[in-house]
């Protein structure tokens, strides 16, 4: 059977399992008495062992199955947790990653394991400590399993056992809950073909089809069972339905790969005297009144895998049908019938709703992202010697998924630097009066139309001084800019490229790459960068981005004779105002808002064209723009409006041109450039 449309759906499932295993174990580093955390690892190592024998990766299977076994010595208490237990455990992990990546790179997986089974067979023999048994919570044994109970009995002799009476009684709940509903209830038994390349798949998939032609009230083996890939090949349920026994058979028998399906109606009947009739359920394993007051088709899973290229086309046909949509409503200027505009602001906003769900579509968490830091974090901080809490805030924060795969590399060369220049040794904090452990905290919010990250630590500080020092030592700055740079400025030169003041290279930082990068990463998504940082008490990065790439909300304005877009989350609002308000010092035009005294700058002369306000004595339009984290007024000729654009990447030799991060085709056809306000 070809396995190969499986291994991505493999590849998925197994990150995700190795990322939850990395989770949950830097959770028992924090917290080693909680047992439960042990118990969810060794079922995360179970499900990995599980899916990799069914695929074949015969090396993936025998680790995971060989840390399934660590980590079992772990659940009774022959192994306690330890510092070297996690290291082991990390390794392992890591292994189990490099197979995967390998799996998916090459499609087979001949990474060599032996020296770490060999070292993690090493420490079960030497490391088993019974004193650990006795005094570490984390190693007590576990209770023993109830003895189990045999399948319910066909007699009904008063001499019948406790167990059995009870587990009847239970059968006879589920009967009169489905006799309530005027359903009917079924025992089924599957058995899966011997020569089925993945069993535990195809039992998933009866469950599936099942589901769909009534409620499921109880199944055997659970679906934990069947997700981990423990299934023997036959599969039993109680199955509440209105459909004929004769119907659920076949459809059933018509999936692949089933040898046989037996299906008996075990329904309460009412007899000849009026009491209710029992019939007995064989093979459908015990049934607790939990198991039948939410069915398990209930439980269903909402969410599906789909293929992220499929989502970048429809954003591409709904970008065209938006472009499509404004030539309409250009055209729709001119005298037309009611009924035809009636229709076409119809047309606008349907398509001004497909737009918002075709982006809905492209946003994911920020979960997604951030939740492979917690251990990075961990592994930077310990190669410095130094013990750093990490706190994420608001990973529930969603946007574009083409946002989300830029960001892992500007975050963690954040990280790097607060690790490496922020936080002080323990020794350090110690003589300010610290607590021991450095801080570092991730927080994520929504800002109208864009994202703000904030990053910040509780370490020693940026110093200005030596920042302006450095860089002009590095030949970065001149000695005009040294005098004349105040210190909020200085503290962005951090950004310039080449810029460093480690004075060891190492392999967190020093390399004089690093902010420069988190910069050009960030202005080319469309965002802005800001710093703050007060000295020994730490330093904040906030980074600003647009919640979508592919369309946007824009206000079209007019400098010179051209036409610009501006990007509407970076507006706080229009105004207008008088040439005898404007403020000349020092070469730089003022205004005065809302923040006290504001740059003013001028569209048109910026991108080089004539200012045709330049000799008049009218009201003059403006823009309110952040910039750099800054408020800056922006004079224009015109305000054109708002209006919807698709964003077109510039290519070429265009990529080079500053000060615009895309263009858009209007509905008329003409282009329009997007203005950068980070790089203009």
């Amino acid at each position: 059977m070809d396995m190969s449309k499986y291994l991505k759906l493999f590849i998925s499932e197994s990150s995700e399992h190795l990322q939850k295993m990395d989770n949950l174990l830097l959770e028992l580093e924090r917290s080693p008495q909680e047992r439960a955390l042990i118990d969810n690892l060794f079922r995360e190592a179970h499900s990995m062992k599980g899916m990799s024998a069914s695929m074949g990766f015969a090396q993936i299977s025998t680790v995971s199955h060989r840390l399934e076994d660590f980590l079992d010595k772990l659940r009774k208490g022959t192994l306690s947790v330890r510092k070297e237990v996690v290291d082991l455990l990390f390794e392992g992990f890591d292994l189990l990653r490099g197979s995967v990546e390998e799996v998916r790179t090459k499609g087979i997986s001949v990474l060599d394991h032996s020296a770490f089974l060999k070292r993690l067979e090493s420490y079960v023999q030497e490391g088993t400590d019974a004193q650990a048994v006795a005094s570490s919570p984390v190693a007590a044994p576990p209770a023993p399993s109830p003895t189990p109970v045999p399948g319910p009995s066909t007699s009904k002799a008063p001499s019948m056992p406790a167990a059995e009476a009870a587990e009847e009684d239970d059968v006879q709940q589920a009967q009169r809950w489905a006799w309530d509903k005027g359903l009917n209830l079924f025992s089924i038994t599957v058995k899966v073909a011997r020569e089925a390349p993945m069993p535990s798949a195809r039992s998933l998939v009866i469950y599936k089809r099942a589901g769909g032609l009534g409620e499921i009230l109880h199944m055997s083996p659970s679906m934990e069972d069947l997700q981990g890939g423990n299934f023997t090949g036959s599969l039993s349920m109680l199955l509440a339905s209105v459909k004929p026994s004769s119907e659920i058979q076949a459809a059933i028998m018509a999936q692949p790969e089933i040898e046989s399906v037996t299906i008996k109606d075990v329904t309460e009947k009412e007899g000849a005297d009026g009491k209710l009739e029992i019939q007995p359920v064989p093979e459908a394993g015990k049934i607790t009144p939990s198991s039948f007051a939410v069915p398990l088709q209930m439980k269903k899973s909402t969410m599906v895998r789909v293929d992220t290229r499929l989502l970048d086309d429809l954003i591409d046909m709904v970008g065209e049908l938006v472009t499509a949509k404004g030539s309409l409503i250009d055209d729709s200027s001119s005298l037309l019938p009611v009924q035809l505009c009636k229709d076409i602001d119809r047309v606008d906003s349907l398509v001004s709703g497909l737009y918002q769900l075709a982006i809905r579509l492209r946003m994911m968490p920020l979960d997604l992202v951030v939740e492979r830091f917690p251990r990075a974090i961990r592994d930077l901080a310990r190669a410095k010697g130094k013990e750093v809490q990490f706190e994420i805030v608001g990973k529930e924060v969603e946007l574009d998924r083409a946002i989300l795969e830029e960001l892992p590399d500007p975050l963690l060369h954040i990280f790097r630097n607060s690790i490496d220049h922020g936080i002080e040794s323990t020794e350090e904090r110690a003589d300010k009066g610290k607590p021991p452990v450095g801080r570092i905290r991730l927080e994520a919010m929504r800002e109208r139309e864009r994202i703000l990250i904030k990053i910040a630590d509780d370490g020693r500080g940026i110093d200005p001084a030596q920042i302006k020092r450095v860089a002009l030592e590095k030949g970065i700055i001149s000695r005009e800019v040294y005098g004349s740079l105040s210190d909020e400025e200085a503290l962005y030169l951090i950004t310039a490229p080449g810029f460093s003041t480690a004075g060891v290279v190492s392999d967190v930082s020093g390399r004089g790459v690093g902010m420069d990068v988190v910069k050009s990463v960030v202005e080319s998504l469309g965002g802005s960068l800001a710093i703050e940082s007060q000295k020994d008490v730490g330093t904040t990065i906030s980074l600003k981005l647009p919640l979508t790439l592919a369309i946007i909300q824009v206000l079209l304005v007019g400098a010179g004779q051209e036409r610009y877009a501006i990007p509407l989350s970076q507006i706080y609002r229009t105004f207008e105002f008088m040439p005898s308000e404007i403020q000349n010092s020092q070469g730089q035009e003022w205004i005065t808002g809302e923040e006290g005294l504001i740059p003013l700058f001028r569209l048109a002369s910026l991108v080089g064209a004539p200012d045709r306000k330049e000799e008049s004595n009218g009201p003059i339009l403006g823009i309110f723009v952040e910039r750099r984290g800054r408020m800056n007024g922006m004079v224009v000729d015109e305000l054109l409006g708002y209006r919807e654009a698709v964003v077109k990447p510039l290519k070429g030799l265009l990529r080079k041109i500053k000060g615009f991060s895309g263009a858009t085709i209007m509905g008329d056809g003409s282009m329009t450039l997007i203005v950068d306000l980070n790089t203009l």
